[in-house]
């Protein structure tokens, strides 16, 4: 019996010393996942080198790789791309990665040994660093500069300078590599403390000093972006700020996410800023919105709130006496699924910051069409015209009413240009409405006329009947074939193996006019549920402006998204799961649906099971 139990203990040594190096090493990744979840891309790269140190893996060195791409860090991330492609599980984006990594490195495409395509070259940027550039020339501000991070420096109405900065205000935190306490969301403040660097605020330059533009309590954790205008005599400012959790609303162990938001301010002699309202259209719980500038007090700022085309989008707003106007998005042909920020104006031209791929890298400066004349809110008469599932709905029935925002009606007169009304500048809605359609409301602005048609036209969307009864209801739809596409960790790009799908359900959608496209989208379990659920909506968003651009009408396609709490296996929060297994969840299902009236539209040899695309498409 002593034999055989010194026997078992020696196989249970042997089980542990074996086992260790994995689990250590998957207690790593886990801790450097979430840290990546919380945007702390230098401390993730750190854990990633652990695990790797720890086990070389292609997750851990492609993590690292990303991890050091997004921070800037261009000699690391080329390191570790390096490391990542070595691995068979690589693939042409990752060689395409290391090339992009290597030109930032201060390499050429030549010396990597990579040998690239016509359509790859317009990829990678560069063929000398910019800094030699002959038309360039760079000089430090030396007197604005610190030893820590500044930016954003700006005049106001009258010449007097601010910067944003986080000079005296780093922290540098001992960190402990591994952690088993990761399952518990953690607090605002507790974020806050694990942060490497203080956060960032707004100094103005008075009299040959450096001051804080916002004095007294400290309201925010962060203020960044001034952005200077007029309203009557007085100068105003607004700026991003991130609001101080009160410590009587935090609860231990109770996660808080507070994110950016946009504030306004009245601009005193001296610099600072006082009487600081919020913006309207914030939602601080839900979502971002940040980088302030006004021009001609039409405000233009970036947000990743719901509606865009992916990441942040710019979006404008017109400053009125009393409030603010409608907010616009700027468009698909400034924004993109990747992310659109920083935006500025000079000259009626807006320039912006994005990080698409065909860039350097990070975030590089574009340059987009003129401003000013066809602004969505400028105008004094609108045209109409009326559609329903592409024909001319007859006007016969037809009730089409104009109010201001206070509910008085405004005269509509008919022309060769269609229904036209004289506007003072302010909020209206449109109403129209027709038996047997649904009926539609548009609100508005109107500021500075220009004459110019805004209100194009207006899809009236009939409401289904059911021909026996007489009553609504909903038009039955049934399952006709389901695909499904796949994810980078924390990516909503759209990946090769997923272009071939798409491609497909863009051949289908276009080869029968009457099927229908439901988008729902998932996440794995590592990250935030808030976090989770914008990627999710992010990945749908990426689908459908996938397909929207290649012809496919918005009409014929709906969206869902579900973050975690969809997943296909046991891989919840803090379960031990390969990225093979995580990768199951990061996921789009794309279902074709058909009217049940439609079913003898289809080739003949189709059966009522569930089929995939590519099988669809070969009857």
């Amino acid at each position: 019996m002593m034999k055989k139990s010194i026997k078992m203990g020696l196989l249970a040594g042997f089980l542990l010393l074996v086992s260790y190096p994995l689990f250590s090493q998957q207690n790593l990744l886990n801790y450097a996942d979430q840290e990546f979840a919380f945007k702390r891309y230098e401390h993730a790269g750190f854990q990633y080198e652990q695990a790797f140190a720890y086990r070389e893996s292609y997750y851990a060195a492609k993590r690292a790789a990303e991890s050091y791409s997004l921070i800037r860090s261009y000699e690391k991330a080329f390191y570790w791309w390096g490391k990542a492609v070595e691995f068979v599980e690589s693939n042409r984006y990752d060689s395409l990665r290391f090339a992009n990594a290597g030109v930032q490195a201060g390499k050429t495409v030549e010396e990597l040994g990579i040998k690239l395509t016509s359509a790859e070259s317009g990829k990678i940027f560069g063929q000398r660093p910019v800094s030699d550039h002959p038309s360039l020339g760079f000089f430090s501000l030396e007197k604005y500069n610190s030893t820590g991070t500044d930016y954003g420096l700006r005049t106001d109405e009258t010449g007097v300078k601010y910067l944003v900065t986080d000079r005296g205000l780093e922290k540098q935190t001992e960190k402990k590599y591994l952690r088993f306490d990761i399952k518990r969301p953690l607090s605002e403040k507790e974020l806050d403390g694990l942060n490497d660097r203080g956060y960032h605020l707004i100094l103005v330059e008075k009299d040959g000093e450096l001051k804080p533009a916002i004095q007294g309590p400290e309201e925010f954790y962060h203020a960044s972006m001034p952005a200077f205008f007029k309203v009557g005599s007085s100068q105003e400012v607004i700026f991003t700020g991130v609001l101080r959790e009160r410590e009587d609303k935090l609860r231990l162990g109770k996660s808080s996410e507070s994110y950016p938001g946009l504030y306004r301010a009245e601009v005193q002699e001296d610099g600072s800023f006082k009487n600081i309202q919020p913006l309207p259209f914030n939602e601080t719980g839900a979502y971002s919105v940040m980088h302030a500038y006004v021009d001609k007090n039409i405000l233009y700022f970036s947000s990743d709130g719901q509606g865009g085309y992916g990441g942040f989008d710019l979006y404008e707003v017109p400053i009125l006496e009393n409030g603010y106007g409608q907010v616009f998005n700027l468009g698909s042909n400034v924004n993109g699924p990747h992310d659109e920020v920083f935006p500025f104006v000079k000259d009626d031209v807006l320039y912006f910051s994005s990080n698409r791929f065909e860039s350097l890298g990070g975030l590089d400066i574009y340059r987009a069409g003129q401003l000013g004349k066809g602004r969505t809110y400028l105008f004094d008469y609108f045209k109409i015209q009326i559609f329903g599932q592409g024909s001319a709905v007859s006007n016969k029935d037809l009730v089409v009413e104009l109010k201001t925002k206070e509910g008085e009606k405004i005269a509509l007169e008919k022309n060769e240009e269609g229904l036209v009304a004289g506007l003072k500048e302010g909020e209206y809605v449109l109403e129209i409405r027709k038996d047997g359609f649904v009926p539609q409301t548009i609100s508005f602005v109107a500021t500075i006329p220009d004459g110019t048609e805004k209100i194009k036209s207006i899809r009236l969307e009939p409401i289904p009947v059911n021909v026996e009864s007489g009553e609504a209801r909903e038009t039955p739809l049934m399952l006709l074939a389901e695909d499904k596409i796949y994810f980078d960790l924390d990516k909503y790009e759209i990946r090769a193996d997923a272009d071939r799908i798409l491609k497909q359900a863009e051949a289908l959608l276009k080869k029968y006019p009457f099927l229908k496209l439901k988008i729902d989208s998932d996440t794995d379990a590592r990250g935030t549920t808030r976090y989770n659920d914008r990627l999710s909506k992010n990945r749908s968003m990426a689908v459908f402006f996938y397909l929207k651009n290649q012809g496919i009408e918005a009409g014929r396609m709906d969206i869902a998204w579900h973050e975690e709490s969809r997943l296909v296996n046991s891989c919840g929060d803090g379960a031990a799961c390969s990225d093979e297994q995580h990768q199951a969840n990061r996921r789009s299902v794309l279902t074709l649906l058909i009217d049940e009236k439609d079913i003898a539209k289809l080739p003949q040899g189709w059966n009522r099971e569930k089929m995939s695309f590519q099988k669809l498409l070969q009857k």
